[in-house]
């Protein structure tokens, strides 16, 4: 009985090491087809902010503060008539004047801080083909302000004394003016700053379709105070 068992010992032993040398088998990866997609994240071409569009009138002929971030701040706005004012029947003179209600402005800024204003201006007026644009007068003009009792006036000229009897005399413009300096704003729009720092003061700034007899969307009004 030994011999067949040593036999069967023998056969099995020399089998043993092929078994042995077979690598163990692992799982194979699933088909590509299988497999999750990649994804890779490329910023598209319009992944960015679309450029702010700056804040703009909505209405023309209304002008507004530009603050230093952009926003349109409301202006003091007063609509006016034209004055004639005579001294002694005309004797001692007269002078055409504006005036508003008022002797100082609640919307008030600082000697020397810039300032910016914005207007919506119209479009410019169509002309026939071969023709020329009529000339474009300034969108805005910017007048310093006499303060007198409660109103604030904006005088226009001066007539001497006796020029209505003797129909000689001297017709003096008063110079309120201030220049301004003007640049595109936005699609529709201009910004309007004043070339030249301001004194402290009263100031009025008009349009073509200003605040004349009760008409058009008003005058614009500021104040200047001392630094």
């Amino acid at each position: 009985m030994q011999r067949p068992i040593t036999l069967a010992l023998a056969i099995l032993f020399a089998f043993a090491p092929s078994f042995a040398q077979q690598p163990a088998q692992t799982p194979s990866s699933p088909p590509l087809a299988q497999q999750p997609a990649q994804t890779h994240l490329t910023p598209s071409s319009d992944s960015g902010q679309e450029a702010k569009k700056v804040q703009e009138p909505e209405y023309t002929h209304v002008i507004f503060y530009l603050d230093p971030a952009g926003v349109l701040i409301p202006l003091e706005r007063q609509k006016t008539s034209l004055e004639v004012k005579t001294k002694f029947g005309g004797l001692g003179g007269m002078q055409t004047q504006m005036s508003y209600k008022g002797s100082r402005s609640p919307v008030r800024f600082r000697a020397g801080q810039a300032i910016q204003f914005v207007v919506r201006v119209p479009p410019p007026v169509a002309t026939l083909p071969g023709m020329e644009p009529p000339p474009q007068d300034d969108p805005v003009k910017l007048n310093v302000l006499k303060v007198s009792k409660d109103q604030r006036l904006n005088v226009s000229a001066k007539l001497g004394g006796g020029a209505l009897m003797t129909g000689v005399g001297s017709l003096k413009t008063v110079e309120t003016l201030r220049t301004l300096k003007f640049s595109k704003y936005g699609e529709q729009s201009t910004q309007v700053s004043p070339a030249e720092p301001l004194e402290p003061g009263e100031y009025v700034m008009t349009t073509a379709l200003g605040g004349m007899m009760g008409m058009g969307n008003g005058d614009f009004l500021f104040g200047i105070d001392p630094k």
